[in-house]
């Protein structure tokens, strides 16, 4: 992880529940001014 001193964006401990469903359970991370992040998954919307 990059140190706090650097850091542009810090996200920590960020969990999610769609429809009862755990789909992120305790995410951290941080990021660096010029850094890119995606983030991909499935999604509910792809059921049926």
């Amino acid at each position: 992880m990059v140190s706090q001193e650097t850091d542009w964006l810090r996200v920590e401990n960020i969990s999610r529940k769609e429809s009862g469903i755990r789909v992120v359970d305790d995410i951290s991370f941080s990021m660096a001014r010029g850094q890119n992040l995606a983030i991909m998954g499935e999604t509910a919307s792809s059921n049926p």
